[in-house]
């Protein structure tokens, strides 16, 4: 409801304005004896306050027109505006704030991937060149127009003008002008085209390869350059493998417009896995963007399933280069990759090209954290197969505790939660020479040990013993011997180690030695770390000693100043073991190991071995060994996750895991606790199920990459990643109503769950964004089911921006989001402040002065009506009103001054009588009075009698006020 200047949003709320009418009635009931100024007063606050009220529950809001104008500039400042784009916008903009009136305002926007409020609207911009940095790959019209909505302010006619070369390739720019439209906001446009027209600008616009080839095959590469003008260049082509293979390496000219070459690749061999990537690489000395010359394709190899085997080097050796496991495989027809563990993969692109991978008696410190990360990605998120095998370097007394690793195996590595360990008291010894500060690479190798120190503090189980000691030329307690309850505050007390002096190992053993003599623990333990020599002394007698003593020692050498030769000895003298890294990172690592391999019971050898115990049937084990399974030597301790399917176990007395398997994911992972060599499986390698039970292993594991129910594909629009599935029975028809959701796996490492929704007859689709280069996977599961098997997968490679591909503008765009938001296409930088005869309607809110002003209405008017005037000033008043007032002959009046002059001289002859308030006060209890001699009571005189008048004079005095309030026209009250 609009009222001139005032809107009411809820004027419902008014009709609380008729509660005047009851209001008044009540007011003239009323019996309370107030003078009448105080009377009348009380009424008109009263009527004043529910008026206040009223209008604050209705919402009011003050309503102002104005013409006023705010211009916000949109400026694109993606790649693909160029240099000289970037620098014409920024000049117009400059130019156009020239128009800008007196009481107008002007702000801008700069976006690209995305986008940023550069100065808000104000009446005096800053037309300098945006200092925000940008994501600038990319060009989101979109956002920058959702942002211009949010940022105009809502007492001016809005208007936005966009600078740009229209390039859009994420969100809808044309989506968004309609929302622009209906949220009273002009759009004008304006289309930059310097920087355009380059005679210089080649890209590889695409390369192709069939999605899926056959080993044996050749593989068609086709490869797609544009170019603005005709030049010359080079071409090189590489195929992934172990080693690359160069496919082409070639001059080649190209003419303007498209150019296509067709290259056929040799048959892929064993050393290219199963997924081969062609990456192609185009340079040009006429070329002025090497962003988009360079682009991959990929196509899944089919033949013999492809696999990865790690072992140690010494296994290695001691097989001849042909372990058994791995003859086992290749004899069931699999491919296999044989490395140590200098071959470990370094990212997830590299296992991709491998069905499975097999982790034979690896220790935890040969890797990289991000190493593990990615195999642990290979399995959950791209499918693929994980094996990992016993031995004395696996499991946990491998160090993989804790790890990503571990994460994706079926079983858990730290049992002492569950299985009643021996007490450990372990003392670290610190070098902190002055060789431990930071080394070439800037890395300070002191405080790499004092987080690797604080890793075993937080391996350790609370009924440990920890202590550490730093040493240079002298021995100094860091962390003095105690029980682990609190990391944090250990960590505090290593942060005191600091690099500086010289290397003294000797006092910081005869420290170690003194305190562990002390300690109860079953078992004593002592890690040196040192990255340099020592001063000579009788160290062969002292660790002697202490090994007598039940102290066991183990050396850590870094580096190769290290004297290797001497901390293998002490490790020796001291029956613990000897660690070199080159590399401080994996100290660590190193440590956590170390802690496992000092418990020692982690590795179950019984005398005699043990015969593994059948668990729950499964397609590997079943069937396999009909006569019994042979006898093993030796195992890691290790324990069944919930969900995991123990395959084989221990005997009754320890039952712990010996084979375990369990989905990860969209993978399968299996762990065997025992070995796979003579140490512990010597009567298995003679077996003859032994090729039987690790082919049907390795088949179990190995990701799925042949046809899957449903075909799936893969695609990019802009900077957004299109899946669709088309889902088909076995007869061909369409399969309706599906629960299905993707599952994708980014470059970045970020997995996201994709639903899918149905967009046509047994069709379903679903678009998520993809605006990092790499290579995406996408697995189709059934959705709610998070270890549910694929239906579908598809693989795709973003090689860059699109960003980097659009060679000319688009004005179309720009025209069409003008013309839907009420715009127009700008040429001249003064027509951005136009006039167009439009004006805007600000609202604000009123409602809370109006509450406040009822509330101090309310006070006043129980103020008025409660609170006790003071005599004087109430004399006062009346006197001022009566001076004021004009004499006024009433007989009604009269005889209401002769009852008030009669009462007054009957209270003067009449003695005090006491009267009885309305709320007597408490009384105040008074001690008992001593009793006082009884005397004879005075005569009391007898009370005046009171005036014949039957009613009392309370009732008189108000009978006379309210004939005066009413002019003496009010009938008299019953039994009045």
């Amino acid at each position: 409801m609009r009222a001139g200047p005032v809107e009411f949003a809820e004027p419902a709320w008014l009709l609380l304005l008729l509660l005047a009418l009851p209001a008044v009635a009540l007011w003239r009931a009323s019996l309370m004896p107030l003078p009448h100024w105080r009377a009348w007063g009380s009424l008109g606050l009263r009527l004043a306050l529910l008026a206040g009220l009223a209008a604050a529950m209705a919402s009011p809001r003050l309503v102002r027109t104005s013409d006023r104008l705010c211009v916000l500039f949109v400026l694109d400042w993606s790649d693909s505006m160029r240099p000289r784009g970037r620098e014409a916008g920024l000049a117009w903009v400059q130019e156009a704030l020239k128009g800008l009136g007196e009481r107008d305002r002007a702000g801008l926007i700069v976006f690209g991937e995305d986008a940023y409020v550069e100065w808000p609207p104000t009446e005096q911009p800053l037309p300098g060149e945006p200092e925000t940095v940008l994501a600038t790959s990319f060009t989101d019209i979109s956002r920058a127009l959702r942002l211009a909505t949010a940022t105009f302010p809502e007492d001016a006619v809005r208007r936005a003008v966009l600078v740009s070369d229209g390039n859009e390739n994420l969100g809808d720019a044309i989506r968004e002008a309609m929302a622009l439209q209906a949220g009273d906001v002009v759009l004008d446009t304006h289309l930059v085209t310097e920087g355009r027209g380059s005679a210089t600008e080649v890209l590889v616009e695409r390369v192709q390869v069939p999605p899926r080839s056959a080993r044996g095959e050749p593989v068609g590469v086709r490869v797609v350059v544009e170019a603005t003008s005709a030049g010359e260049g080079h071409l090189r082509i590489v195929r992934s493998g172990d080693p690359p293979r160069v496919v082409a390496d070639q001059a080649i000219a190209y003419r303007e417009g498209q150019s296509v070459w067709r290259v056929l690749d040799d048959p892929p061999g064993e050393d290219a896995g199963s997924l081969v990537t062609y990456e192609v690489v185009l340079s040009s000395p006429q070329d002025d963007n090497p962003n988009n010359n360079r682009s991959y394709a990929f196509t899944r190899v089919s033949g013999e399933p492809r696999v990865l085997a790690v072992f140690q080097r010494d296994a290695l050796e001691r097989s001849g280069g042909r372990p058994p496991l791995v003859e086992a495989l290749r004899r069931a027809g699999l491919a296999v990759d044989l490395k140590d563990p200098s071959g470990l993969p370094l990212s997830l692109d590299e296992l991709d090209r491998y069905r499975a991978f097999f982790l034979v008696d690896v220790p935890a410190r040969l890797w990289t954290e991000p190493q593990m990360e990615a195999t642990r990605r290979f399995v959950h998120d791209r499918g693929g197969g994980l094996v990992m095998v016993g031995g004395p370097d696996s499991f946990a007394v491998g160090g993989y505790d804790r790890t990503p690793v571990e994460e994706a195996l079926p079983v858990e590595m730290d049992i002492r939660h569950e299985k009643k360990m021996p007490s450990l008291a372990y003392v670290v010894a610190v070098d902190k020479s002055g060789s431990m500060g930071s080394d070439t690479r800037g890395t300070e190798k002191i405080a790499i040990a004092r987080e690797a120190a604080a890793e075993v503090a937080s391996t350790l189980s609370p009924w440990d013993r920890f202590g550490a000691i730093g040493f240079d030329s002298a021995s100094k307690w860091v962390v003095p011997m105690q029980n682990v309850t609190d990391v944090g505050a250990v960590m505090d007390q290593l942060r005191s180690l600091r690099a500086g002096g010289g290397t003294n190992i000797y006092p910081a053993l005869e420290d170690a030695y003194a305190a562990l003599q002390a300690e109860e623990a079953v078992l004593k333990h002592v890690i040196v770390m040192t990255d340099g020599e020592t001063v000579e002394g009788p160290y062969e007698t002292l660790v002697g000693r202490m090994h007598a003593d039940g102290i066991t020692v183990t050396t850590v050498a870094v580096g190769e100043q290290a004297d290797q030769g001497f901390l293998q000895d002490m490790a020796r003298w001291g029956e613990g073991e000897f660690f070199w890294t080159p590399d401080v990172s994996f100290v660590p690592r190193i440590f956590a190991q170390d802690v496992f391999l000092s418990y020692r019971k982690f590795i179950e050898e019984p005398e005699g071995g043990l015969v593994p115990v059948p668990g729950r049937p499964h397609e590997v084990t079943d069937g396999v060994a009909p006569d019994g399974w042979p006898r093993l030597g030796g195992f890691v301790q290790t324990m069944a996750r919930p969900r995991a399917e123990v395959l084989l176990r221990s005997p009754a007395e320890s039952v712990e895991p010996l084979l375990a398997v369990w989905r990860y994911g969209l993978g399968k992972a299996a762990a065997f606790t025992s070995d796979t060599e003579r140490r512990w499986a010597a009567e298995w390698l003679s077996w003859p199920g032994y090729d039987r039970l690790w082919t049907r292993l390795a088949r179990w594991v190995l990701r799925d990459e042949g046809e899957l129910r449903y075909p799936t594909a893969l695609s990019f629009d802009g900077g957004e990643g299109v899946v669709t599935v088309d889902a088909l029975d076995e007869a061909g028809a369409y399969e309706n109503l599906l629960s299905l959701e993707a599952v994708v796996s980014r470059p970045d490492g970020r997995p996201e769950r994709l639903p899918l929704e149905q967009t046509g007859p047994g069709r379903y689709q679903g678009r998520f964004r993809a605006t990092a280069a790499g290579t995406y996977a996408v697995y189709v599961v059934a959705a709610g089911d998070p270890e549910a098997a694929p239906v579908g997968s598809a693989t795709g490679a973003r090689s860059y921006p699109p960003e980097y591909r659009v060679l000319e503008p688009n004005p179309y765009l720009l025209a069409r989001v003008a013309e839907l938001a009420g715009g127009r296409s700008l040429a001249h930088p003064g027509e951005a402040f136009r006039r167009d005869g439009r004006t805007t309607t600000s609202r604000r809110e009123a409602w809370m002065p109006l509450a406040a002003l009822a509330a101090f209405l309310l006070l006043l008017d129980v103020a008025a009506r409660r609170v006790v005037m003071p005599e004087a000033l109430s004399r006062a008043m009346e006197r001022q009103r009566g001076r004021r007032a004009a004499p006024v002959s009433s007989p009604v009046l009269g005889r209401l001054r002769e009852a008030k002059e009669r009462l007054r001289g009957e209270a003067t002859a009449t003695p005090a009588t006491t009267v009885t308030p309305a709320f007597p006060p408490t009384p105040t209890p008074t001690p008992a009075p001593t009793p006082a001699p009884t005397e004879p009571a005075p005569t009391e005189p007898a009370p005046t009698e009171p005036a014949p008048d039957d009613e009392s004079t309370t009732a008189r005095l108000l009978r006379a006020k309210h004939r005066a309030r009413d002019g003496g026209t009010r009938p008299p009250r019953a039994g009045a």
